[in-house]
């Protein structure tokens, strides 16, 4: 008897260290899952994959995570949780899903990508997918019970769903899809018959400046920020996306000739800087594309022209991606509201505080937030005020900053 209950009681530990275990791998936490399944069923009804989605969040961040599909502005502070209302909005978004409920060793294979989800630096980028993760690893541990039985290599895939998802930068977005579509490139007016296409290289800030450095010599300009012309081609190269941002207005890149005028009220050294750029911007881009080359300028661009140009791709796109997701929305450029209002149909969400703008030196539109109900008159707002990064006296402290501003 003695021997039988030891028996019984080894073969649940081993089972019980099982589940944990498991639930270690998947990204849930060592509760006994029957017991998380009962307490969250109790926070949103009988539907407890809801209840793990918004467990964490406060009222006014579960507010704006499960609203209904529509075009949607979430106005947040510093420390406000905007990239948790953020990967928890697309967790809602995938359990919403009429297919969620597949088999999903099938599902990710059957429905194609339906999420698309855009920051600004690829480490926003990686924390946003880490975290996506982790929750749709807890929603799927919750819910299949048979996972248990699997060997442990089965859960070593993506979460369910994850596939479903496509995350990025909008550097990284727009390099897919010019790729995806690379036939169509030569044809686009900003390229105007040059020869790229699909397997373009992407040229970084050394490769930028080795070539304005070129161009420079052949001017007989000092290149070392010395001499009779004290221009550094670092600024000619700022200046060269001012241009191109300005040239995306006009349709062709490279448009703008050296005939620019100098204005004495800048200053004589701004005006330098300003009239080489002119001068060298159309060799500039010139050789890169006759060098099937783009730079990084050049990835939101042509993205934006491909879909103006062709009709077949932007409807190709919209049906992909139903929902579109910006992070730090404050950040992004005019061509890359362009780039958001092409892709987006009924469900937009933005996320992003207007006093937090980093990026207006290289064209980002700080004013984006604020506006935004100009480019969609029917957005939804919603405010997120409650800071957990810092104490209340820096929260005051800052907000009076902002607004003698």
């Amino acid at each position: 008897m003695q021997s039988l209950c030891f028996r019984l009681l080894c073969t649940m530990i081993m089972l019980t260290s099982q589940r944990m275990r498991l639930s270690f791998v998947r990204g849930a936490s060592f509760t006994i899952s029957g017991k998380q399944r009962f307490t969250r069923s109790r926070m949103f009804g009988s539907d407890p994959t809801a209840s793990i989605i918004v467990e964490n969040l406060n009222e006014a961040q579960r507010s704006a995570v499960t609203h209904p599909v529509d075009i949607i502005r979430v106005v947040a502070g510093p420390g406000a949780g905007k990239t948790r209302v953020l990967t928890s909005r697309i967790a809602w978004l995938l359990s919403r899903d009429a297919n969620y409920d597949a088999n999903w060793r099938e599902f990710d294979r059957k429905y194609p990508p339906k999420i698309l989800a855009v920051t600004f630096t690829k480490k926003a980028a990686n924390e946003m997918e880490k975290r996506l993760e982790g929750l749709l690893y807890r929603i799927q541990d919750l819910s299949d019970e048979a996972d248990y039985l699997l060997p442990e290599e089965e859960f070593q895939q993506r979460p369910r769903g994850m596939d479903r998802v496509q995350l990025g930068t909008f550097h990284s977005i727009c390099s897919r899809i010019m790729r995806r579509y690379g036939e169509h490139l030569s044809s686009l007016p900003f390229v105007n018959g040059s020869p790229l296409d699909g397997s373009f290289a992407i040229i970084d800030q050394s490769d930028q400046l080795r070539i304005v450095k070129k161009f420079m010599a052949d001017m007989k300009v000092a290149t070392d920020g010395k001499g009779s012309s004290p221009v550094k081609p670092r600024n000619i190269l700022s200046h060269i996306s001012v241009l191109k941002a300005n040239d995306a207005r006009v349709g062709r890149l490279g448009a703008t000739n050296g005939d620019g005028k100098e204005n004495d009220e800048k200053g004589k050294m701004k005006a330098m800087t300003e009239r080489l750029a002119r001068e060298i911007y159309p060799k500039y881009c010139k050789h890169l594309l006759e060098n099937n080359s783009v730079d990084f300028d050049d990835l939101i661009l042509l993205t934006r022209d491909l879909l103006v140009s062709r009709e077949e791709v932007h409807l190709d796109l919209q049906r992909r991606w139903e929902h579109v997701l910006i992070d730090e929305f404050q950040d992004t450029s005019q061509v890359q509201l362009d780039l958001i209002k092409l892709l987006a149909r009924k469900s937009l969400f933005v996320v992003g505080d207007g006093d937090q703008s980093i990026y207006s030196w290289r064209g980002a539109n700080v004013e984006s937030m604020m506006d935004f109900d100009r480019e969609f008159p029917n957005v939804k707002t919603k405010f997120l005020m409650e800071n957990y990064r810092s104490t209340a006296n820096i929260v005051k402290a800052a907000q009076k900053v902002i607004s003698a501003s």
